[in-house]
């Protein structure tokens, strides 16, 4: 079962160790228990040898206190390198054994969705599908939006339905947050596709609207920037594009 998957952590072992990832070190970790509980000490030593501690090693230092990779808080490699040879002891008694928690079918859990996770990762894609993201994202929004239609009146709501922003903040998880927002220091306000941010010569951010009110509305009239003594006009500034 973890063949195919070590296979695919060796050829890109080194993208995995530039982006810090644990994979390698964490799917070492499952074929040695497999070793270890079918009894093969042996192979099992001579695998912690040439593939498990280079896997912990490279590992140590970018992984020190993550909870992914174990359900102790022994959780650094070189901790986890104890425990690991330590259950050597105990081949084909892991289970009742003061190491069973190294058998533990969330750690099986845990890999797989690393796998996934940096897979994804290296093909420039998210880690999960993006309709189902857009399904999620407005399931909790709906109970927010359904109070609000019951308390505006008919004439407010369809406005507010026919905008593009919605009338009040949503609240969303860190995974549901895909792009940047940029927030204009001088109007407060978030900016949207009729009012991008705008990049001055001096290198500060605005919003369009914040720069054409700065202008008077003209395109040539010099002003100057709020956070500096530089002087630009509206057409020396260019939009920035947030991804």
């Amino acid at each position: 079962v973890l063949a195919p998957a070590l296979g695919w952590a060796s050829r890109h072992r080194q993208q995995l160790r530039s982006t810090g990832s644990p994979l390698p070190f964490m799917l070492a970790r499952l074929r040695y228990m497999q070793l270890v509980q079918a009894g093969s000490a042996l192979e099992a030593l001579v695998y912690a040898r040439t593939r498990l501690q280079p896997e912990a090693l490279a590992a140590e230092g970018e992984l020190s206190g993550s909870l992914a990779l174990s359900t102790t808080h022994d959780s650094s490699p070189s901790q986890q390198m104890k425990l690991l040879m330590g259950c050597l002891a105990f081949a084909q008694r892991v289970p009742a054994s003061p190491y069973a928690h190294l058998l533990d079918p969330s750690l099986w859990a845990a890999a797989a969705q690393r796998l996934s996770v940096d897979g994804h990762g290296l093909l420039g894609l998210p880690p999960t599908s993006a309709l189902a993201a857009c399904v999620e994202a407005g399931v909790a929004a709906l109970p927010r939006l359904h109070k609000l239609s019951t308390v505006l009146e008919g004439k407010y709501v369809e406005t507010w339905k026919a905008s593009r922003q919605l009338p009040i903040e949503l609240p969303s998880t860190q995974a549901e947050a895909h792009h940047s927002i940029f927030s204009c220091p001088v109007s407060k306000e978030a900016a949207t596709p009729d009012n991008p941010p705008m990049l001055l010569p001096c290198g500060h951010v605005l919003s369009l609207g914040a720069i054409v009110k700065l202008a008077r509305g003209s395109r040539t009239v010099r002003f100057k920037c709020p956070y500096c003594p530089v002087e630009s006009t509206t057409v020396m500034a260019k939009v920035l594009h947030l991804s």
